[in-house]
Order: C-alpha cells, then sequence, then structure tokens
C-alpha cells in the first residue's frame, strides 16, 4: 500500500498542480504546453501565426496558414529529472478545404512511470501505470476580413492504474485576428477558452478540468526579404479550479532567416503558491520544403522539477 500512495504522491509532482484547500482538479496534462515553437517563446501562442499545432493553442489561427494540410508530432519527457518514462505524446493534423475554413484533430497521450501494487502481506499484485489522453476534432473559419473563430469539441480520458477509469467532455473556443499595418509588418491578436466542460469522476468525488482563458497579441516584422523577427506576448488566467484561480503570464521572440532557420526565446512568470513556475525558455528550428523540426528546452533553476526539459517537434506540411 505503500507504494501505491507513493505513486500518487509522484504524479501530483509530475501534474506540477497541487491541491489547495479541497480543491482537486485532473487532467492538468492538459495546460502543458506540447509543441516545441511555443515552448521556446516562454509558453505564448495564442497569437501566433498558424502552424498544425495551433490545433491545440488557438484553432481560430488555422484558416491563415499557408499550406492546406499539415500533420506533426511532438515528444515532451515531462520532468525527466524526478522520475524516468513520463512523457507526454501529442500528435495533430489539419486540412483547409478551401481557403476560408479548416478541420483539425489531435491526440494527446500521457504516461507515467509507474510503481507496485502490493496487498498488506506485501505480495506483488500487479503494477500502476497510470496514463490520461484526449482527443480533440475542431473546425476553424474566417468570418470577416483577418477575423476568424473556432470551436474545438474535447474527450478526456484518465486511468490512474488501478481499475477506476473517468471520462468526460469538454470544448475549446478561439478567436484570432489579424491586420497589416505596413508592406511587410502585421499585428494579431488571439483568445482562447480551454477545456470548458466537465469533471472527471474516480468514485470520490469530482475532479475539476482546468479552465483556462488565453489573451495575446503579436506583431510579426518582417526586416528584409530574408530576415523577420516576431514579437509576442501573452497573459493566462486560470478559472478552475475556483480555489486555484491564478494568474500567468509569457513573453517569446523568434528570429527567422531565409524561411530556413528559427531562434526563439521566452520567459514565462507565474504564481508559485498555486503551482505554477517561472523560466527562461530557447529553442531553434529548421524548415526545409515541405519539413521542419524545433527543439525547446527549459532554462529552469536547478531547485526547479522543470530543469533538463526538452521538447521535440516535427511537422510536415503540403
Amino acid at each position: 500500500m505503500q507504494s501505491f500512495f507513493r505513486n500518487i504522491l509522484i504524479a501530483a509532482a509530475l501534474l506540477a498542480v497541487p491541491l489547495a484547500g479541497t480543491a482537486q482538479n485532473a487532467a492538468a496534462f492538459l495546460s502543458v504546453v506540447p509543441d516545441a515553437r511555443s515552448a521556446a517563446m516562454g509558453g505564448a501562442g495564442v497569437a501566433l501565426s498558424a502552424d498544425v499545432f495551433s490545433a491545440l493553442r488557438n484553432a481560430a489561427q488555422l484558416p491563415f496558414s499557408e499550406e492546406r494540410f499539415g500533420a506533426g508530432y511532438s515528444y515532451l519527457p515531462w520532468m525527466r529529472d524526478l522520475t524516468p518514462r513520463t512523457a507526454l505524446h501529442t500528435a495533430a493534423v489539419y486540412f483547409k478545404p478551401d481557403g476560408k475554413q479548416a478541420v483539425s484533430a489531435s491526440f494527446r497521450y500521457f504516461s507515467q512511470y509507474g510503481s507496485e501494487r502490493t496487498d498488506e502481506e506485501g505480495n506483488v499484485l500487479g503494477r500502476l501505470e497510470p496514463h490520461d489522453m484526449a482527443f480533440d476534432v475542431g473546425y476553424s473559419r474566417t468570418v470577416a476580413e483577418g477575423l476568424s473563430v473556432a470551436l474545438t469539441a474535447r474527450y478526456v480520458r484518465s486511468e490512474p492504474g488501478a481499475d477506476d477509469v473517468a471520462q468526460t467532455f469538454a470544448v475549446d473556443a478561439g478567436l484570432f485576428y489579424r491586420h497589416a499595418v505596413a508592406a511587410s509588418h502585421r499585428v494579431t491578436f488571439g483568445f482562447q477558452a480551454a477545456n470548458v466542460g466537465g469533471a472527471l469522476d474516480y468514485g470520490a468525488g469530482n475532479r475539476q478540468l482546468p479552465w483556462v482563458l488565453k489573451a495575446g497579441a503579436a506583431a510579426e516584422l518582417g526586416l528584409s526579404e530574408a530576415h523577420g523577427l516576431t514579437l509576442t506576448a501573452e497573459t493566462e488566467y486560470r478559472l478552475r479550479p475556483s480555489e486555484l484561480r491564478a494568474w500567468s503570464g509569457s513573453f517569446g521572440a523568434e528570429y527567422r532567416c531565409f524561411g530556413i532557420l528559427a531562434l526563439r526565446g521566452g520567459y514565462r512568470m507565474g504564481d508559485r503558491s498555486t503551482g505554477e513556475y517561472r523560466y527562461g525558455s530557447a529553442g531553434a528550428g529548421l524548415r526545409w520544403k515541405y519539413v521542419a523540426a524545433d527543439a525547446a528546452y527549459l532554462l529552469a533553476g536547478s531547485s526547479s522539477p522543470l530543469r533538463n526539459t526538452w521538447i521535440l517537434s516535427v511537422l510536415f506540411n503540403w
């Protein structure tokens, strides 16, 4: 039994969202930034230009994508200094049937390090292997010049490793606006309400999903024909659980060279009393024709559970 409770404590630490009072939340992996581009920019992404992972950070960006089809995969070994074999796998895809609308789908699988389950006499009964998953389907469309909206339906399933299984549904709503201020400069604004929906019940009371509201802005500056710079800032408010309400913010920058190389950096600010962490981030990306690869590294301190965390994303566009 001691190993069972130790596993639960490890899982809580991995999710980095501690309980406060009687508040209980679930599927906190939904709040983890899943793609390397956004992670390298401090987690800011709601107002960035479109790519396949827009399906997760703000699907309203997708109607403005320059490509009609995209697919991507991202791998994040989560808090690997605390425990091995804990990772977030993310896959996403989108398609634009025309220049005004897009459909998208994504899948996230969060596997946690398990432990042996024993009875009171110490006999091994099996191994706990907790895992969570979420499957999304989204639709986005332009509704006015430079303005688009999106709605995403989400199915969430959580298996703590024992017999209990919990599942629920939620939705995301997104808004995206972009405006050209010069021939080579434009500004973008984004908004997203994420994970709004039900709660997970493991048989001992409901645990709320992490409802969040995000708003951000970005400036895309064309420095020359071959060089560009994007600056972005974002604020986030966690609405649920109500006892864990808190503000956080992030900002980042992206430098692009010849459409091939991208260098990124950012910083995230949060309220430590509610489980948020402050850290810097850095990353780079390479693109060649239809294939791109992005990497990010979190510059967290030696005492942070996020230290030595990295993310790798691969994207395909046609």
